[in-house]
């Protein structure tokens, strides 16, 4: 149990933040053992204090599961600008100082 700090007045600390994160890719460490990722509670109070709570269940399957990286499997094809309806050309990685693609309209900064 967490026992926070109490002001003179004796007054609780006053909830400031919750949120439900169902997005966790941390596995969890309970002991020697490590658990899958699973939900988590957060809560923060005035005295600055941030509870984490984790929601487990063994009966069921996991709904979050450990990071992922995430592979190329293809190339990206040239796309076509909505506006003027012309193909633009992927841009070569070789070149550092590239510029910038010219707009179909311009832009005005005075009034």
């Amino acid at each position: 149990m967490v026992k926070s700090a109490t002001t003179d007045n004796n007054e609780r600390p006053i909830l400031t933040g919750m949120t439900l994160g169902l997005n966790s890719t941390l596995l969890i460490s309970e002991g020697n053992t490590k658990l899958p990722p699973c939900p988590m509670l957060l809560l923060s109070n005035s005295d600055g204090l941030l509870q984490v709570y984790y929601f487990k269940c063994n009966s069921l399957p996991p709904i979050c599961r450990p990071f992922e990286a995430i592979q190329q499997i293809q190339v990206l094809q040239p796309t076509i600008n909505m506006v003027s309806g012309t193909s633009i050309p992927p841009s070569s990685s070789s070149s550092s100082s590239s510029t910038p693609p010219m707009l179909p309209f311009s832009i005005s900064t005075t009034k």
